[in-house]
């Protein structure tokens, strides 16, 4: 399993889209979270939830703003993240803020990287121009490979670059 979380897989991460409004795929997304939690469950998950978020925000200072962990996570089932240390969501985040700061524009960037302290685990990231069912395909490939998600984190989160794809500003 990950160094921090309970259960093996990779971890897609997409967070240069061009849009802030949520996908179809966003939508599929909280339908399988309504699905897997009654009515009951689903408040106290959420708030726990986003407990853990704002403890792995206040880790991931200075280098990586606190808002950006937020809208990382924001998305992410509640579930999926309680098996996650604070400390680990944080450097996850940092990595991520790191792995953003430069994209050529229009053009997507991708990375596999093993996951520090974890045999069997890898971190998937991909940053491209928001674009329907790109996370449902990239999904349906990995699955067909026997490949499972342990956490899925995909924010479409709006990012102005300057000519040489430097990361200006966010949103």
């Amino acid at each position: 399993a990950p160094a921090g979380c309970a259960k093996a897989g990779c971890r897609l991460l997409d967070v240069a889209g061009e849009r802030s409004q949520a996908d179809a795929d966003g939508a599929h997304r909280k339908g399988r979270a309504d699905q897997q939690m009654s009515d009951q469950q689903r408040g106290p998950a959420e708030q726990e939830a986003q407990a853990l978020i704002a403890e792995a925000a206040s880790l991931a200072a200075p280098n990586c703003p606190a808002d950006f962990v937020t809208k990382l996570f924001a998305r992410t089932i509640p579930d999926d993240l309680l098996r996650c240390r604070a400390a680990n969501l944080a450097a996850l985040a940092r990595d991520a803020w790191d792995f953003a700061a430069v994209r050529r524009v229009g053009a997507p960037k991708i990375r596999i990287v093993d996951l520090a302290g974890a045999a069997d685990a890898s971190v998937l990231e991909i940053l491209n121009d928001d674009m329907p069912f790109l996370v449902d395909s990239v999904m349906a490939e990995l699955s067909r490979q026997g490949i499972e998600s342990g956490l899925l984190a995909h924010p479409v989160i709006t990012v102005e670059r300057n000519l040489n794809g430097e990361r200006i500003a966010y949103g």
